[in-house]
Protein backbone atom coordinates (compact mmCIF):
# COMPACT_ATOMS: atom_id res chain seq x y z
CA UNK A 1 0.00 0.00 0.00
CA UNK A 2 1.63 3.55 -0.85
CA UNK A 3 -0.71 6.34 1.24
CA UNK A 4 -2.32 7.70 -2.13
CA UNK A 5 -6.04 6.99 -0.38
CA UNK A 6 -7.04 10.12 1.71
CA UNK A 7 -10.21 11.72 2.02
CA UNK A 8 -10.00 15.72 0.64
CA UNK A 9 -10.73 17.44 4.32
CA UNK A 10 -11.49 20.69 2.91
CA UNK A 11 -15.42 18.85 1.77
CA UNK A 12 -15.39 16.99 4.81
CA UNK A 13 -17.50 17.87 7.76
CA UNK A 14 -15.74 18.21 11.83
CA UNK A 15 -17.77 15.24 12.41
CA UNK A 16 -17.05 12.67 9.87
CA UNK A 17 -13.56 13.68 9.66
CA UNK A 18 -13.58 12.94 13.33
CA UNK A 19 -15.29 9.21 12.40
CA UNK A 20 -12.10 8.88 10.05
CA UNK A 21 -9.51 9.68 12.66
CA UNK A 22 -11.14 7.35 15.07
CA UNK A 23 -11.15 4.55 12.59
CA UNK A 24 -7.07 5.53 11.74
CA UNK A 25 -6.65 5.51 15.08
CA UNK A 26 -8.45 2.34 16.29
CA UNK A 27 -5.98 0.66 13.28
CA UNK A 28 -2.64 1.83 14.82
CA UNK A 29 -3.93 0.50 18.53
CA UNK A 30 -5.13 -2.60 16.82
CA UNK A 31 -1.97 -3.51 15.54
CA UNK A 32 0.00 -2.63 18.75
CA UNK A 33 -2.66 -4.63 20.81
CA UNK A 34 -2.08 -7.62 17.44
CA UNK A 35 1.28 -6.99 16.49
CA UNK A 36 3.41 -5.28 18.92
CA UNK A 37 5.03 -1.36 18.67
CA UNK A 38 6.67 -1.08 15.92
CA UNK A 39 4.01 -2.10 13.84
CA UNK A 40 2.43 0.93 14.66
CA UNK A 41 4.90 2.60 12.33
CA UNK A 42 3.61 0.88 9.72
CA UNK A 43 -0.35 2.51 9.91
CA UNK A 44 -0.95 3.83 7.02
CA UNK A 45 -3.95 5.94 4.97
CA UNK A 46 -4.52 3.32 2.07
CA UNK A 47 -5.35 0.56 5.03
CA UNK A 48 -7.36 2.72 6.85
CA UNK A 49 -10.00 3.38 3.98
CA UNK A 50 -10.20 -0.44 3.66
CA UNK A 51 -10.95 -0.79 6.90
CA UNK A 52 -13.62 1.77 6.56
CA UNK A 53 -14.85 0.66 3.36
CA UNK A 54 -15.22 -2.91 4.81
CA UNK A 55 -17.15 -1.55 8.02
CA UNK A 56 -19.18 0.76 5.90
CA UNK A 57 -20.17 -2.15 4.05
CA UNK A 58 -20.90 -4.47 6.43
CA UNK A 59 -22.75 -1.38 8.43
CA UNK A 60 -21.12 -2.20 11.23
CA UNK A 61 -19.52 0.03 14.10
CA UNK A 62 -18.95 -0.89 17.32
CA UNK A 63 -18.64 2.59 18.81
CA UNK A 64 -16.14 5.28 19.34
CA UNK A 65 -14.12 6.20 22.98
CA UNK A 66 -11.65 8.87 23.74
CA UNK A 67 -8.20 7.69 24.72
CA UNK A 68 -4.57 8.92 25.01
CA UNK A 69 -2.90 8.47 22.40
CA UNK A 70 0.69 6.20 22.74
CA UNK A 71 2.70 8.65 21.10
CA UNK A 72 1.47 11.66 22.58
CA UNK A 73 0.06 11.20 26.38
CA UNK A 74 -0.72 14.51 26.69
CA UNK A 75 -3.38 14.56 23.80
CA UNK A 76 -6.77 12.62 24.04
CA UNK A 77 -7.97 11.03 20.93
CA UNK A 78 -10.81 9.23 19.53
CA UNK A 79 -10.57 5.58 18.81
CA UNK A 80 -13.22 3.17 16.89
CA UNK A 81 -13.78 0.00 18.96
CA UNK A 82 -11.00 -2.66 18.18
CA UNK A 83 -12.98 -5.29 18.75
CA UNK A 84 -14.35 -4.71 15.06
CA UNK A 85 -13.22 -7.68 12.93
CA UNK A 86 -12.48 -5.08 9.64
CA UNK A 87 -9.80 -3.28 12.25
CA UNK A 88 -8.40 -7.20 12.47
CA UNK A 89 -8.47 -7.76 8.64
CA UNK A 90 -6.67 -4.09 8.20
CA UNK A 91 -4.24 -4.77 10.31
CA UNK A 92 -3.09 -8.38 8.82
CA UNK A 93 -2.95 -6.19 5.18
CA UNK A 94 -0.92 -3.76 6.73
CA UNK A 95 1.93 -6.31 8.36
CA UNK A 96 1.64 -8.29 5.14
CA UNK A 97 2.27 -5.47 3.04
CA UNK A 98 5.04 -3.85 5.15
CA UNK A 99 6.83 -6.65 5.22
CA UNK A 100 6.72 -7.51 1.00
CA UNK A 101 7.54 -3.92 0.82
CA UNK A 102 10.65 -3.74 2.89
CA UNK A 103 11.75 -7.04 0.93
CA UNK A 104 11.13 -5.58 -2.19
CA UNK A 105 12.87 -2.53 -1.37
CA UNK A 106 15.97 -4.89 -0.39
CA UNK A 107 16.21 -6.36 -3.92
CA UNK A 108 16.05 -3.06 -5.50
CA UNK A 109 18.61 -1.28 -2.99
CA UNK A 110 22.57 -1.08 -2.63
CA UNK A 111 24.29 -2.91 -0.14
CA UNK A 112 24.03 -0.43 2.86
CA UNK A 113 20.60 0.38 2.15
CA UNK A 114 20.00 -2.97 1.69
CA UNK A 115 21.65 -3.66 4.93
CA UNK A 116 19.54 -0.98 7.16
CA UNK A 117 16.17 -2.52 5.69
CA UNK A 118 17.13 -5.90 6.50
CA UNK A 119 17.53 -4.60 9.80
CA UNK A 120 14.09 -3.11 9.92
CA UNK A 121 12.43 -6.50 8.59
CA UNK A 122 13.14 -8.28 11.34
CA UNK A 123 10.84 -6.28 13.65
CA UNK A 124 7.97 -7.55 11.18
CA UNK A 125 8.87 -11.23 10.69
CA UNK A 126 6.69 -12.29 13.48
CA UNK A 127 3.81 -10.30 13.27
CA UNK A 128 3.96 -11.80 9.47
CA UNK A 129 3.91 -15.38 11.14
CA UNK A 130 1.31 -14.08 12.63
CA UNK A 131 -0.91 -12.71 10.28
CA UNK A 132 0.01 -15.48 8.19
CA UNK A 133 -2.15 -17.80 11.07
CA UNK A 134 -5.14 -16.02 11.92
CA UNK A 135 -5.72 -14.60 7.78
CA UNK A 136 -3.88 -16.96 5.60
CA UNK A 137 -5.93 -15.28 2.29
CA UNK A 138 -4.64 -11.88 3.21
CA UNK A 139 -0.93 -12.95 3.66
CA UNK A 140 -1.04 -15.11 0.55
CA UNK A 141 -2.71 -12.12 -1.38
CA UNK A 142 -0.11 -9.62 -0.56
CA UNK A 143 2.78 -12.31 -1.31
CA UNK A 144 1.89 -13.47 -4.62
CA UNK A 145 1.32 -9.52 -5.31
CA UNK A 146 5.18 -9.46 -4.42
CA UNK A 147 5.67 -12.21 -6.78
CA UNK A 148 3.89 -11.35 -9.77
CA UNK A 149 5.61 -7.90 -9.84
CA UNK A 150 9.02 -8.87 -9.94
CA UNK A 151 7.82 -10.95 -12.64
CA UNK A 152 6.38 -8.09 -14.63
CA UNK A 153 9.00 -5.97 -14.05
CA UNK A 154 11.58 -8.29 -15.29
CA UNK A 155 9.48 -8.60 -18.65
CA UNK A 156 10.47 -6.97 -21.74
CA UNK A 157 9.05 -3.55 -22.00
CA UNK A 158 5.48 -4.69 -20.03
CA UNK A 159 2.19 -2.25 -20.70
CA UNK A 160 0.91 0.20 -18.41
CA UNK A 161 -1.96 -2.90 -17.68
CA UNK A 162 0.76 -5.14 -17.01
CA UNK A 163 2.73 -3.51 -14.62
CA UNK A 164 -0.33 -2.64 -12.64
CA UNK A 165 -1.91 -5.97 -12.73
CA UNK A 166 -0.61 -7.55 -9.52
CA UNK A 167 -1.57 -4.41 -7.58
CA UNK A 168 -4.99 -4.73 -8.91
CA UNK A 169 -5.21 -8.53 -8.43
CA UNK A 170 -4.31 -8.34 -4.94
CA UNK A 171 -6.89 -5.39 -3.86
CA UNK A 172 -9.59 -7.41 -5.96
CA UNK A 173 -8.60 -10.22 -3.41
CA UNK A 174 -9.06 -8.51 -0.27
CA UNK A 175 -12.33 -6.84 -1.41
CA UNK A 176 -13.59 -10.51 -2.07
CA UNK A 177 -12.75 -11.45 1.79
CA UNK A 178 -15.44 -8.95 2.72
CA UNK A 179 -18.15 -9.74 0.02
CA UNK A 180 -20.84 -11.96 1.31
CA UNK A 181 -23.07 -12.83 -1.83
CA UNK A 182 -22.39 -13.77 -5.63
CA UNK A 183 -23.78 -10.31 -6.20
CA UNK A 184 -21.28 -8.54 -3.96
CA UNK A 185 -18.38 -10.67 -5.35
CA UNK A 186 -18.76 -9.15 -8.48
CA UNK A 187 -19.22 -5.56 -7.78
CA UNK A 188 -16.44 -5.58 -4.90
CA UNK A 189 -13.90 -7.71 -6.98
CA UNK A 190 -14.74 -4.63 -10.12
CA UNK A 191 -14.07 -1.82 -7.26
CA UNK A 192 -11.26 -3.35 -5.93
CA UNK A 193 -9.52 -4.41 -9.14
CA UNK A 194 -8.96 -0.74 -10.34
CA UNK A 195 -8.60 0.86 -7.23
CA UNK A 196 -5.52 -1.80 -6.78
CA UNK A 197 -4.62 -0.44 -10.50
CA UNK A 198 -4.62 3.33 -9.43
CA UNK A 199 -3.28 3.09 -6.61
CA UNK A 200 0.00 1.54 -8.54
CA UNK A 201 -0.36 3.57 -11.95
CA UNK A 202 -0.38 6.27 -8.84
CA UNK A 203 3.37 5.47 -7.53
CA UNK A 204 4.50 5.37 -10.88
CA UNK A 205 3.51 8.63 -11.46
CA UNK A 206 4.92 10.24 -7.88
CA UNK A 207 8.10 8.06 -8.60
CA UNK A 208 8.37 9.66 -12.67
CA UNK A 209 11.05 11.40 -12.04
CA UNK A 210 13.06 9.34 -9.37
CA UNK A 211 12.91 6.66 -11.16
CA UNK A 212 14.49 8.20 -14.59
CA UNK A 213 17.38 9.70 -12.05
CA UNK A 214 17.95 6.83 -10.78
CA UNK A 215 17.05 4.42 -14.09
CA UNK A 216 14.63 2.09 -12.11
CA UNK A 217 11.65 0.53 -13.21
CA UNK A 218 8.41 2.58 -14.44
CA UNK A 219 5.84 1.61 -16.62
CA UNK A 220 5.14 5.47 -17.29
CA UNK A 221 8.57 6.11 -18.30
CA UNK A 222 9.13 2.84 -20.82
CA UNK A 223 5.51 4.03 -22.13
CA UNK A 224 6.50 7.77 -23.11
CA UNK A 225 10.17 6.88 -23.64
CA UNK A 226 9.81 7.34 -27.67
CA UNK A 227 6.94 10.20 -28.09
CA UNK A 228 9.51 12.66 -27.82
CA UNK A 229 7.07 14.72 -24.58
CA UNK A 230 7.54 18.02 -23.27
CA UNK A 231 6.81 17.97 -19.58
CA UNK A 232 3.61 19.38 -19.76
CA UNK A 233 2.36 16.91 -22.35
CA UNK A 234 3.79 13.60 -20.05
CA UNK A 235 1.81 14.87 -16.83
CA UNK A 236 -1.09 15.18 -19.09
CA UNK A 237 -0.70 11.95 -20.56
CA UNK A 238 -0.04 10.29 -17.19
CA UNK A 239 -3.12 12.09 -16.27
CA UNK A 240 -5.46 11.17 -18.71
CA UNK A 241 -4.68 7.32 -18.02
CA UNK A 242 -5.10 7.43 -14.68
CA UNK A 243 -8.37 9.30 -15.49
CA UNK A 244 -9.54 6.39 -17.32
CA UNK A 245 -9.28 4.08 -14.54
CA UNK A 246 -10.84 6.39 -11.86
CA UNK A 247 -13.75 6.19 -14.32
CA UNK A 248 -14.47 2.50 -13.61
CA UNK A 249 -13.53 2.70 -9.49
CA UNK A 250 -16.46 5.38 -9.54
CA UNK A 251 -18.67 3.61 -11.58
CA UNK A 252 -18.12 0.33 -9.37
CA UNK A 253 -18.22 2.20 -6.09
CA UNK A 254 -21.45 3.87 -7.65
CA UNK A 255 -23.37 0.08 -7.25
CA UNK A 256 -21.94 -0.63 -3.75
CA UNK A 257 -24.33 -0.23 -0.51
CA UNK A 258 -22.68 2.33 1.62
CA UNK A 259 -24.41 1.49 4.98
CA UNK A 260 -22.88 3.49 7.02
CA UNK A 261 -20.10 5.93 6.84
CA UNK A 262 -21.93 7.05 3.69
CA UNK A 263 -19.98 10.83 3.82
CA UNK A 264 -16.28 9.44 4.34
CA UNK A 265 -16.64 7.04 1.99
CA UNK A 266 -18.14 8.75 -0.44
CA UNK A 267 -15.57 12.30 -0.37
CA UNK A 268 -12.62 9.68 -0.26
CA UNK A 269 -13.40 8.03 -3.70
CA UNK A 270 -15.29 11.04 -5.24
CA UNK A 271 -13.27 13.83 -4.25
CA UNK A 272 -10.04 12.31 -2.31
CA UNK A 273 -8.70 10.33 -5.89
CA UNK A 274 -9.27 13.36 -8.49
CA UNK A 275 -7.62 15.86 -5.54
CA UNK A 276 -4.69 13.44 -5.18
CA UNK A 277 -4.06 12.82 -9.14
CA UNK A 278 -4.07 16.98 -9.14
CA UNK A 279 -1.31 17.02 -6.46
CA UNK A 280 0.95 14.69 -7.50
CA UNK A 281 1.16 14.95 -11.33
CA UNK A 282 0.71 18.61 -11.19
CA UNK A 283 0.84 20.62 -7.86
CA UNK A 284 4.07 18.29 -7.12
CA UNK A 285 5.81 18.02 -10.53
CA UNK A 286 5.06 21.94 -11.08
CA UNK A 287 6.57 22.82 -7.94
CA UNK A 288 9.59 20.21 -8.64
CA UNK A 289 9.98 22.11 -11.71
CA UNK A 290 10.58 25.35 -9.80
Amino acid sequence: MFGYLQPYKPYLMIKDFEIYKSVYCGLCKKLGEEYGIFARLALSYDCTCYSILAMALAGECEGIYKKRCVFNPLKKCSYCKSGSSHLNLAAAVTVSSVYYKLEDTIRDSKFFKSLAVRFIKLFFKRPLKKAEKKYPEIADAVKQLNISQAVAEQSENPSLDEAAEPTAVMLKKLMLIIANTEEERLVFGEFGYFLGKWIYLMDAADDYEKDIKNNSFNPFVISVKNRQLSYKETALYMNEVINLVTARVSAAYSLMEIKSFKAVCDNIINMGLGHMQKKIIFDKKEKSKK
